[in-house]
């Protein structure tokens, strides 16, 4: 009886992948970083399961096959992502990120036409405030 629940219930996904996986246009690195959370997530939400099991129903579960099978393909994913070189890309964004905040900034400032005290306590506040907000990231 649960096999054949099993086997319609993958048969109903099937379909459904036939019918909703249309195209997506999405830059593989992106995809691929998507995947790495998505994966992370559904270990997490797994692993949840299995911690509210019985000691007695966790041989017999499952979600024990699924949460070695997840682990596994994150492992995967995570070897891809890396050889894509896509953490290398985060920080290059970071940092051009940062490089256009402090051209915003610098323009900012000297369109004020501060005097030099102010341009002193500018000086101090702008850096503290940028501490704040990678400490808060």
């Amino acid at each position: 009886m649960r096999n054949h629940r099993i086997a319609a219930q993958k048969s109903i996904a099937s379909e459904a992948v036939k019918v909703f996986g249309l195209d997506l246009e999405v830059d593989p690195r992106d995809a691929l970083l998507a995947e790495v959370h998505r994966t992370a997530g559904a270990i997490d939400w797994l692993r949840e399961q299995i911690q509210v099991l019985d000691p007695t129903e966790v041989t017999d579960s499952p979600w024990i096959p699924l949460y070695r099978q997840e682990r596994k393909h994150l492992i995967d994913v995570c070897r891809a992502a890396i050889s894509a070189g896509i953490e290398e890309r985060r920080v290059r964004l970071a940092e051009q990120q940062g490089t256009l905040l402090a051209d915003v900034i610098r323009g900012i400032l000297g369109d004020l036409d501060l005097t030099p005290d102010q341009a002193a306590r500018v000086s101090e506040v702008v850096p503290q405030r940028l501490r704040a907000l990678v400490d808060v990231a």
